[in-house]
């Protein structure tokens, strides 16, 4: 299959290949994701100027840096920026957007609840996993979620202990920034730091976390 031709100066990310979804940068407000058919054709440019949040890494630095943007179906899953919540509440708030593959319109979204925060991270199962992580502040732990792709609804799978909530929130999600890898796999929930610190660094953060049933 032959894909689309891009222009110039734009960098493109492979968000998956079964549906072909492509997403395309420059590191600025002109984020636009792509879906392609079976035949090489264009099905919908969505276009997600600066109001969405894919958690690409800055640069290319891979063709498949993107942590908050998936695709199952007919349906591609994206996290919007963060933004203020209602008059009174602590914290910023988002919200999980699905877009439909062929039409490229918005067919459901998912709120993080006030003060919260969620992200799509893996595909499972037909299912899109979610992470709500824990707030900033607070002795409150994250969750993951399954969203039906189909209308947006949401099960719980994990819930994250309070007791280690300290430890989780030393893992900061994506926002244009370097970041930790979330992923869920078989009713286990990992997070991973990308990077490696200097040998110099006193600081004692723990490079990953894994959660499991109990």
């Amino acid at each position: 299959m032959e894909l689309p031709q891009v222009s110039d100066g734009r960098s493109v990310r492979l968000v998956d290949t079964d549906p072909v979804v492509l997403l395309l940068g420059t590191d600025g407000d002109r984020d636009e994701v792509m879906t392609v058919t079976e035949q090489g054709e264009v099905a919908a440019s969505i276009n997600l100027g600066n109001h969405y949040e894919p958690g690409c890494l800055l640069g290319n630095m891979g063709s498949e840096s993107c942590a908050n943007i998936v695709a199952v179906g007919d349906t591609v899953v994206v996290s919007r920026g963060e933004h203020s919540g209602k008059e009174g509440s602590s914290g910023d708030t988002n919200e999980a957007v699905g877009f439909d593959f062929s039409s490229g319109k918005p067919k459901w979204k998912v709120d993080a609840g006030e003060g919260r925060t969620i992200f799509p991270v893996a595909v499972e199962d037909g299912k899109v996993i979610a992470y709500r992580p824990a707030p900033v502040v607070g002795e409150t732990a994250g969750d993951v979620v399954g969203i039906d792709p189909a209308n947006g609804k949401e099960r719980g799978l994990l819930r994250l202990p309070d007791s280690g909530v300290e430890k989780e929130q030393e893992f900061s999600m994506p926002s244009r920034s370097w970041t930790p890898t979330a992923t869920y796999a078989e009713g286990r929930f990992f997070l991973q730091e990308d990077l490696l610190r200097g040998k110099d660094e006193d600081t004692k953060k723990p490079l990953a976390l894994a959660y499991g049933p109990r």
